[in-house]
């Protein structure tokens, strides 16, 4: 499908992903958030763990399109992920941001907490969708 994410190039496989949304709400205009995450291998289940709950915060959030999470397979001692959301637009992205910040803040959830406490290393990128096809 022309939207659809293909990382080939990448060797990944996919562990975990949320629902699509209604194929419908993908559009040329979408907005990316793609993370990626290097995990200390004895802390991998802690991280799926914490991303497979965290996730569903994010994913009821409205203008999301799409979620996934990918891991590579190519590294024995540091585990790489990337996470990818789609949201139909980047006010969408932002909306959801401020959200899910105060959710975390009344819920106790420190997120930078987490990441410290198993050395977890993430970089943070947001991409707007260039129409290609």
């Amino acid at each position: 499908m022309k939207n659809k994410i293909l990382l080939v190039f990448l060797n990944v496989y996919i562990l975990n992903s949320c629902n699509y949304k209604n194929d419908q709400q993908m559009n040329n205009n979408s907005f990316s958030i793609i993370n990626q995450f290097e995990v200390p291998p004895n802390a991998e289940s802690e991280f799926i763990d914490f991303f497979s709950s965290h996730i569903k915060l994010i994913n009821s959030q409205r203008g999301i399109i799409d979620c996934r999470l990918f891991k590579a397979s190519n590294n024995e001692n540091v585990l790489s992920f990337i996470s990818i959301v789609r949201w139909k637009n980047q006010e969408a992205a932002i909306n959801a941001k401020v959200r899910i910040d105060s959710t975390n803040k009344e819920s106790g959830v420190d997120i930078k907490e987490f990441q410290e406490k198993y050395n977890i290393k993430v970089v943070n990128r947001s991409f707007s969708e260039i129409p290609v096809l």
